[in-house]
């Protein structure tokens, strides 16, 4: 499954990753124990860090949760 980027603290985006290494969240501070980036705690079943959002998280055509949406142009 692609990791939803969305699924993330307000302010940051969701990066596949193999380990914590590049993560926002200083390693054991209290952001990084209270987030869910390990596969068994995300909708999208991949570990991940997150990242500083530069541009807004969104990424269209996926509505907030991450899900496709269909896009009518008629």
């Amino acid at each position: 499954m692609a990791v939803n980027p969305n699924e993330a603290p307000e302010g940051y985006v969701a990066v596949e990753a193999e380990g914590c290494g590049g993560c926002a969240f200083e390693y054991l501070s209290k952001e990084c124990i209270s987030a869910a980036c390990g596969s068994c705690h995300r909708k999208d079943g991949c570990f991940v860090i997150f990242v500083a959002a530069t541009k807004p998280s969104a990424i269209w055509p996926y509505d907030s949760e991450g899900t496709p949406v269909e896009v009518n142009h008629g």
